[in-house]
């Protein structure tokens, strides 16, 4: 719901999010970085990559990878 501007008065901007990166992979390394503080699991990086692919990601696909990770065990925990 948040990711497709669902939410009244909330909305993350993926475009500015993921300014500067260009791949699965970069994309990837921001999330953990940016949401998990660089504590995200190999299983959960490893299963938003392969959601990313094929290289470059689109838009919606790069919305939707952030919202599993926010919907992530590891998130939750936090």
């Amino acid at each position: 719901m948040l990711m497709n501007g669902n939410l009244s008065g909330l909305s993350v901007d993926a475009i500015a999010f993921f300014n500067g990166c260009t791949d699965a992979n970069q994309m990837v390394a921001r999330i953990n970085t940016n949401i998990f503080g660089g504590e995200m699991s190999l299983e959960e990086k490893t299963r938003i990559h392969e959601y990313l692919l094929p290289d470059p990601p689109s838009l919606n696909r790069q919305k939707e990878a952030i919202g599993l990770a926010m919907g992530s065990p590891t998130f939750q925990m936090y």
